[in-house]
């Protein structure tokens, strides 16, 4: 036995594990694990004002779509900005009979004056970013700057342009362009009225004629010339003005964070980065505390992490439905629970021959197994993923599932809900992964929600610390994957593609030499920082708050979606679940009653409200409007509803944006759990012996 290994025996005449081989899988220095972040002690309020916005108004024709169901592209109008550091204001029109271009207009932007300027567009992600990229990597081609646009999960997240070379070759200067949606995830005029209702006058500006025109350009086409030019001049203004708004909404964001956290928001163009920048920063003390996790671990821990539970019980009530929510579930969990943490211990064997399993939990291990769900279980527990028709579900099944990923408390805490109904089979443990465990959310959470709660909703302070509480969680879970999309000559890409093979497009293009090259970097190439081992317990623990009540047969429950119940029961007003009708973190909040209620399918339901007799009805995926009664024929008839939405379709690299309508066919399906139309309940699916690892996709 050394210090960082144990060496166990194992008896194999008798095919007994005696002891376990312990190792040690992330090391021993401070670069496995998260680093506490030092305060930027050079940091003045004036380099908060070093950024600029950008905004472009674009044409589009919606009635076209109307009329004729036909696809219409937005044309670009003009493009503005606003200089926060010098309150300059710049436009351009991008008409074919301008003298500037957009190209031109984003040159301006590479001038040393400007490093490590952020530049804002509010929608980079899915608008204006669809339109620059393309002039971006011209103007690269054109001065040889380097364009690196930076993507998760096919989403863009930011631009980064390197220009200025030395003698070396390197690049001595960079912008970015940021989201600011991605740090503030609500609308421009709902911001103003947060962070500028003591300034009206710097809010986004209100005209429906501007935006009449916007959306029917033949409406424009046949004003007179002086007509025409006093619109562009109003849009002119209007653009500009949102430039100025959102400037001054991040500006006010970016001065209370520095007052708190003595952080710059410009170094980070999401809030799920921002709150990881400011737990490091003020509230993670260890350098040994939290694991950085990736490679094979990485692929372990990840099976064992699954979302929120969501399904339907019951397709159809007209009794009396009362509507549940959970208060910020998983910062509750964060606040609650112990995490795993500190140095991982992998054992290979099966542990319960030497150790208990109240071990397991006491060290929230994540192991290997087979899970055995009894098939007298009508809401079955446990989630995994399974491959079925073809397509991989997310579901809640019985039966028998072989190499299973899991984190053993939940395990433990449905097998004692469900009197051992739910169960590892004890010997079918093969692997696993042992940690310490802390509170390490608690300060963090706390302080958070005590100026949640100091505040009145229209307090910036309200959205800020809401949206820091809830991105956090997401944060640990990052997928150590990265996409990289590089600009090469033909030259270049034939030598990386003798060294590697992890390419997985080359795309060319009509307006400039260079290719682009698509590569991806899996978990044995990374090492982002995240730690799904927390993740997968936050979740899990989500998943445990909700079980006692699921596992209650007393209770009819119709439908559950993540953190909320839809039942025939007034659940906090029994006694066993009065303790949880309170005001805080982890309450169990009523909302509400349907008189009438339809539950399809996970995400798509509706209801009648008992007191205003008024409707609400939501479908994943359609945006448009949906009747409660097309929802109710649908079930009673037995029949596919065809509808159509206007949907976006985007090309980044062809800078279009399309809108088109398209069709949307809406059918109940067994997708998760078998429906029974006489009876309107559904019951879980049974597998005798799942293997994930005999199929193949």
């Amino acid at each position: 036995m050394s210090k960082f290994n144990k060496i166990y025996l194992i008896d194999t005449l008798n095919n007994q594990i005696l002891l376990i081989k312990y190792t040690k899988v992330n090391g021993q220095g401070i670069k496995s694990f998260f680093s506490p972040l030092k305060l930027d002690n050079k940091l003045k309020k004036e380099d908060l004002s070093k950024f600029i916005t950008i905004d472009i108004e674009a044409l589009i024709n919606s009635k076209d779509i109307e009329n004729n169901g036909d696809f219409s592209k937005f044309e670009p109008l003009l493009i503005s900005a606003f200089n926060f550091y010098n309150n300059k204001k710049t436009f351009t029109n991008l008409s074919p009979l301008s003298p500037l271009t957009m190209e031109q207009f984003l040159f301006n932007f590479f001038d040393r004056s400007l490093h490590k300027f952020v530049i804002y567009a509010h929608n980079l992600t899915s608008f204006d970013g669809i339109f620059i990229l393309k002039y971006l990597l011209k103007i690269g081609e054109k001065y040889d700057y380097l364009i690196e646009p930076i993507f998760r999960d096919s989403k863009l997240i930011m631009i980064k342009c390197r220009f200025g070379q030395d003698k070396n070759g390197r690049y001595r200067y960079y912008i970015e362009f940021h989201d600011s949606l991605l740090i503030l995830n609500s609308s421009l005029k709902k911001l103003g009225e947060t962070f500028l209702s003591d300034s009206p006058e710097l809010m986004k500006m209100d005209n429906d004629v501007i935006m009449s025109y916007i959306l029917n350009p033949a409406k424009f086409s046949l004003l007179s010339t002086h007509g025409k030019i006093e619109i562009m001049n109003q849009i002119r203004e209007y653009c500009i003005q949102d430039c100025i708004a959102l400037s001054h909404i991040i500006h006010r964001f970016a001065l209370l964070i520095f007052k708190d956290y003595k952080i710059n928001i410009h170094k980070y163009p999401t809030i799920s980065s921002l709150a990881m920048g400011i737990y490091l920063t003020k509230y993670l003390k260890s350098t040994s505390l939290i694991p950085l996790v990736s490679g094979k671990i990485y692929r372990d821990f990840k099976k064992s992490y699954h979302g929120g539970h969501t399904d339907v019980y019951q397709l159809y009530s007209n009794e009396d439905v009362h509507s549940y929510d959970y208060s910020s579930m998983y910062p509750t969990q964060m606040l609650k629970h112990k995490m795993p943490i500190g140095k991982i211990d992998k054992f290979d064997g099966n542990i319960l021959n030497t150790d208990n399993f109240q071990t397991l939990i006491d060290k929230l291990a994540f192991v290997k197994c087979s899970i055995y769900v009894d098939k007298s279980l009508n809401r079955p527990l446990y989630q995994t993923n399974i491959f079925l028709d073809g397509e991989i579900r997310s579901m809640c099944a019985t039966g028998t599932f072989h190499n299973q990923w899991v984190f053993v408390p939940e395990l433990a805490y449905y097998n004692k809900l469900t009197n051992g109904k739910i169960k590892i089979l004890p010997d079918s443990i093969t692997k696993g992964y042992l940690f310490n465990s802390d509170y390490i959310f608690k300060d963090y959470i706390t302080d958070l929600y005590k100026i949640k709660n100091s505040v009145n909703k229209s307090d910036p302070w309200y959205l800020i610390s809401k949206l820091l509480m809830n991105c956090l969680y997401g944060r640990m879970g990052l997928k150590q994957e990265i996409v990289n999309y590089t600009f090469l000559t033909n030259n270049e890409i034939e030598k990386i593609t003798m060294l590697e093979n992890d390419i997985k497009d080359v795309i060319d293009f009509d307006y400039f030499d260079k290719k682009l090259v698509i590569s991806e970097n899996k978990s044995d190439q990374v090492s982002l920082k995240s730690s799904v081992p927390i993740a997968a317990a936050i979740s899990a623990y989500a998943r445990m708050e909700l079980a006692e009540i699921l596992s209650d047969s007393e209770l009819d429950i119709l439908y559950i979606d993540t953190d909320s119940f839809k039942c025939l029961q007034k659940i906090t007003e029994l006694d066993r679940y009065k303790h949880l009708d309170f005001y805080g973190l982890g309450a169990l909040k009523y909302e509400g009653s349907f008189s009438e209620s339809i539950f399809l399918l996970p995400k798509v339901y509706g209801g009648i409200y008992k007191d205003s007799t008024s409707e609400i009805t939501k479908v994943k995926g359609f945006k448009n409007k949906i009747e409660f009664n097309q929802l109710k024929d649908l079930l009673f008839k037995n029949k596919e509803l065809k509808l159509t939405q206007n949907k976006w379709f985007r090309n980044m690299l062809k800078s279009e944006i399309k809108i088109m309508k398209t069709p949307y066919n809406l059918a109940l399906n067994d997708n998760k759990r078998v429906n029974n139309l006489k009876t309107f309940k559904t019951n879980p699916y049974h597998f005798v012996n799942y293997d994930p690892e005999s199929i193949k996709y």
